[in-house]
């Protein structure tokens, strides 16, 4: 027993030994801005904020053609000047000036005031901004530097200015102003026009209302329009006259709840809205007649109309910009960040005074990678479609939708009918077949009789390679009994029936093996080429291990490598399962102490992750190798993942950084033989989820912050490899062109043949040994075939 003790340390010990440092490889996703695009004079490009760089995208081939990177920190809005140089503004004064042919900062300026928006850049010297804090002041500034002092200053000269301000509209000339403020429970907007000196053209006009406003638009003719909070959208037309004392708004009635998002068209004859019914509505104001747009992916937030009048872009409030055609309304672009479904977000508040057994609360979001193609595969926060992302080109490959849900926004009691969440995802091992558990809870709606009727779907789909898209093969309506949860899901191992099978386990502890099966099997059509019978599949349960107990939220389940054995782990039991007679053979003992969260067979090991403690469990030995005190919350599986390669796991740990009391998490690696983690490495904002990335010859592992950015931790010695073979391939490319050109300019040489030098010679006599074989009658073609060779080939050389 020792000497395979001692054998089985070294095979770790060397597993470990091999791996060199980690480090940050990539970080990638993100949350797009809420800063407005910019589309170039010549309409072919528009250059879009994203969480890490700026990008602008070709609307030819709708693809990222440069891309700038920058802190996108503070960044309140971007805006492109006659010398086509970007100025990036933030909120805490300071201008960049980009060169988006170098990609280089320039020059950058510090205003040393709060910027919300850049209205103009006059020239060098002089600049029109928007300034202030919302809640507080804003004004609209003109500033002058200072050319005779030595330091860089500026004078200051207000236009505008208005106190407890709520709102504020720029119209598309940046000659027209409106900017509200909330006084008293009384809503007061001021309108005002300049001149081309960008001075007041005339008195500023006050409207008052009683009804708040949840949007503000302003035409470059002084026409006021203001979304409420009800939904009524009223037009102000003669605002400057009395001063707008006495102006009567025309009331534009459509939306149920907030107009959200407003703008004008550049003739001035349209009113772009949009709201929480995800519908794009075009309000033409000489006829008062209206065009919608249906069925969005998220809520209007905001209209950015370009200056031909030809293309808007839309902020959603999924993260997502799509950019629409104005003559026929279909989608030139779509731009999207990381859509996360985050259990909670942390609160921008410091986390002072708390004790030390404080525990941070859950921050996990579900996070999965498809070991066929390598992309994240994530549950989007409305909970009923899966986000899929490519982490190589930074992007979003497609959405899905795993459930029906209702197509339309919801408004106001609409908000009670949730729609079906994403409980769980898991993918075979060669990454053709998905199964996906989601759950539907009717709302709990006065005299409704399912309110209570928990529904569970257990989905397995086909991954179809030409399109890159998933089908559903079959659905399972629930698969553990009536309203019964299903709390984990394991694919198989590449030895069980080529992977493709999965097991669930139920929160009252029973097992179910489901496989798919040929229901029928349809011929192809005569004359048909290179077409294979279509199959129609179906996935049905195999076996099945009984409920153990009452229902428990503590339920987890991990299949073997040689998929022989299967570990339940229910509440503070480990039950050991002959997965040939599913049947509980064995019950490990008591190791856990606390209720199961998550476990994992790496080799002989057992890795289990449990309320209070992470144990390692030699299951060969029948032994604890290690355990630590850890505290994890319901969700605490989702931070941490095995390498079973190499033996490692990868333990993520939310906590909270003294002095500062705010929020940051660390990155442990640990090997199966000691508690003493083999790397460790901290980040700035809690990690929500991390996941072992397969197909990876050293150790790899992505992980999901609250920022949703995805972060790449592997190896220093994959990330050489990686370099290398990149390297390797491009010498290798350069070589066989050289080669190539080389045999192209070279003549070709004929070797002369000696005939004097033949003394294998082929007659009709020769294949006479080929039919002498009696069995002849039954022998196969390739037998006969590699008779007749032999003869061709002559007698094999002496020695």
């Amino acid at each position: 027993m020792d000497s395979d003790s001692d054998r089985s340390k070294s095979v770790e010990e060397s597993k470990v030994d091999h791996l060199s440092e980690f480090s940050i490889s990539e970080i990638t996703g993100g949350v797009l801005p809420f800063v407005r695009p910019i589309f170039t004079p010549s309409k072919k490009f528009i250059i879009i904020l994203t969480s890490l760089e700026l990008r602008v995208y070709l609307f030819a081939t709708r693809q990222c053609v440069k891309s700038i990177p920058l802190d996108t920190t503070d960044i309140v809005d971007i805006y492109l000047n006659k010398d086509d140089k970007l100025w990036v503004a933030r909120k805490t004064g300071l201008v960049s000036i980009i060169d988006l042919e170098s990609k280089s900062i320039e020059k950058e300026i510090n205003f040393d005031i709060p910027i919300i928006k850049i209205i103009d850049i006059v020239s060098e010297d002089r600049f029109i901004f928007l300034v202030g804090k919302l809640k507080s002041t804003i004004k609209i500034v003109d500033l002058h530097k200072n050319i005779d002092e030595e330091a860089e200053s500026f004078d200051t000269q207000v236009i505008a200015s208005v106190k407890h301000s709520r709102g504020w509209a720029i119209s598309h000339s940046g000659k027209c102003f409106a900017l509200s403020s909330l006084k008293d429970k009384i809503e007061t907007i001021h309108v005002g026009g300049l001149d081309n000196d960008y001075k007041l053209a005339g008195d500023i006009a006050n409207v008052q209302r009683t009804r708040w406003s949840a949007s503000l638009a302003v035409s470059n003719d002084g026409i006021l329009a203001v979304g409420s909070l009800s939904g009524v959208i009223d037009v102000y037309y003669n605002v400057f006259n009395d001063s707008g004392k006495h102006s009567q708004p025309h009331a534009l009635k459509w939306h149920i709840d907030a107009v959200s998002a407003l703008s004008f068209s550049l003739d001035n004859n349209y009113i772009i809205s949009g709201g929480k019914e995800r519908v794009l509505a075009f309000w033409q104001l000489e006829t008062n007649r209206s065009q919608l747009l249906p069925r969005l992916n998220g809520d209007i937030l905001s209209i950015t109309v370009d200056s031909s009048n030809e293309l808007y872009a839309l902020y959603l409030s999924n993260g997502e910009m799509i950019v629409l055609s104005a003559i026929d309304l279909m989608s030139r672009l779509q731009v999207a960040g990381l859509n996360a479904d985050f259990v909670r977000l942390p609160a921008r508040k410091k986390y002072k005074n708390v004790e030390d057994n404080y525990k941070v609360p859950d921050f996990t979001a579900p996070h999965y990678i498809n070991p066929l193609t390598g992309h994240s595969y994530i549950p989007t926060a409305s909970g009923s479609s899966i986000q899929i992302y490519d982490t190589v080109q930074d992007q979003q490959v497609s959405t899905f939708a795993i459930a029906s849900t209702i197509q339309t926004g919801k408004v106001r009691v609409e908000k009670q009918i949730t729609d079906p969440k994403v409980k769980h995802v898991a993918f075979t091992k060669d990454g053709k077949w998905m199964a996906t558990v989601d759950e539907y809870l009717p709302p709990q709606l006065e005299g409704l009789l399912s309110a209570n009727d928990k529904q569970v779907n257990l989905k397995f789909w086909k991954y179809n390679q030409a399109d890159g898209k998933w089908a559903l093969t079959t659905r399972v309506a629930f698969p553990h009994g009536n309203g019964k949860s299903i709390l984990d899901i394991v694919s198989a191992d590449s030895s069980f029936h080529k992977g493709h099978a999965f097991l669930t386990c139920c929160e009252n502890g029973g097992i179910r093996l489901w496989r798919p099966e040929v229901l029928r099997e349809i011929q192809t059509p005569k004359g048909a080429k290179n077409a294979a019978p279509t199959r129609h599949i179906s996935w049905a349960v195999r076996k099945v291990l009984p409920p153990l107990a009452s229902n428990s939220s503590g339920a987890s389940i991990a299949w073997s490598s040689d998929s022989s054995m299967i570990i339940l782990g229910f509440e503070t039991t480990l039950y050991v399962v002959d997965a040939a007679s599913f049947e509980i053979v064995r019950v490990l003992p008591n190791i856990l102490g606390s209720r199961v969260r998550w476990l994992k067979i790496v080799d002989s090991h057992l890795i289990v992750l449990a309320k209070t403690r992470l144990v390692v469990y030699d299951l060969v030995n029948s032994k604890c190798k290690w355990s630590i005190r850890l505290i994890s919350n319901q969700n605490g599986g989702r931070l941490i993942d095995v390498d079973p390669s190499n033996g490692l796991i990868a333990l993520a740990a939310n906590c909270i950084k003294l002095p500062d009391s705010t929020l940051e998490s660390r990155i442990f690696l640990l090997s199966t033989e000691s508690p003493v983690p083999i790397y460790t490495t901290t980040h700035s904002v809690p990690i929500s989820n991390i996941s072992y990335v397969p197909g990876s010859s050293t150790p790899k592992f992505r992980l999901l912050d609250t920022n949703s950015r995805l972060i790449t931790l592997q190896s220093t010695a994959d990330s050489d490899a990686d370099a290398a073979a990149q390297a390797d391939i491009i010498d290798g490319f350069e070589a066989s062109l050289g080669a190539l050109y080389s045999k192209q300019q070279s003549k070709p040489v004929v070797k002369a043949v000696d005939f004097d030098s033949v003394t294998h010679l082929v007659t009709v006599d020769s294949f006479d040994d080929v039919f002498e074989d009696s069995e002849l009658g039954v022998a196969s073609m390739s037998a006969l075939f590699d008779k007749v060779l032999g003869v061709l080939s002559g007698p094999a050389p002496s020695k």
